[in-house]
């Protein structure tokens, strides 16, 4: 959301992103960059290669498989109509996220 308020270059976007980065995120942040001019790779430049690099390391391969799940499994029980389209609606935004991704149907 940061991002809408302020244009910012895709660079920049990436440099930001990695000051905010705290404790073993910004250790493997770090790592990446070394190894990539190690090996004479071009650095990540862009928003979405770095989203792609950090979701290949922090989420793991299942994760949307298991949200679908919980989604079907998902009732209404004893939770008031209130409750039940709040965790809906969370369910439907972390699929459509993770679908529009990886281009999984949702």
């Amino acid at each position: 959301m940061y991002f809408t308020g302020y244009p910012l270059s895709e660079s920049r976007k990436v440099k930001f992103a990695t000051m905010k980065h705290t404790g073993q995120a910004s250790q493997y942040w770090t790592n990446v960059e070394t190894l990539r001019a190690s090996r004479a790779q071009r650095p990540i430049k862009t928003g979405a290669a770095m989203k792609d690099e950090l979701k290949g390391k922090y989420v793991p391969p299942f994760y949307y498989a298991c949200l679908l799940n919980k989604r079907h499994q998902f009732s209404h029980d004893n939770k008031s109509t209130k409750e039940y389209v709040a965790k809906f609606d969370e369910f439907l935004i972390r699929c459509s996220v993770i679908g529009t991704e990886s281009e999984a149907p949702f």
